[in-house]
């Protein structure tokens, strides 16, 4: 779910304390994110994004990924998209290169996205029918 930007240069530029723009590709955060196709202003890590909820951009597999923090132990983050059936996996503080601004919705949505098979769509679509 990540822009064609390199992983060394989109670091190096959080690293320098700038802002990354981009655009999303894919649906692993849909839908709090969207389809794909949103403009996207991940800022560089610092303390208020170490939290479950937040949204963060990792590397995977030499591709950049947003996706969200659903649980936190010591200097370690477990991660996933909120439309995956899978977790990304543990990731050092140290691998997270930036966050997007915190939202309302974060801690919540962090909590449903980790209920065992059940992507968020699956939820949304079940909360949409009922209500």
């Amino acid at each position: 779910m990540g822009p064609g930007i390199p992983p060394e240069m989109a670091k190096e530029h959080l690293e320098r304390g700038q802002e990354l723009i981009f655009t999303l590709v894919g649906t692993s955060m849909w839908p709090v994110m969207g389809r794909g196709g949103a403009e996207v202003r991940v800022q560089p890590l610092n303390d208020s994004a170490w939290r479950v909820g937040a949204r963060v951009l990792i590397t995977d597999k030499e591709r950049l990924v947003l996706h969200r923090v659903v649980a936190l132990e010591p200097g370690r983050a477990l991660v996933k998209g909120d439309n995956n059936r899978f977790l990304d996996g543990w990731y050092a503080r140290e691998e997270l290169l930036g966050a997007l601004p915190p939202a309302p919705s974060d801690r919540p949505i962090a909590w449903l996205s980790r209920l065992p098979g059940h992507p968020i769509s699956t939820l949304w679509a079940i909360w949409r029918r009922l209500f």
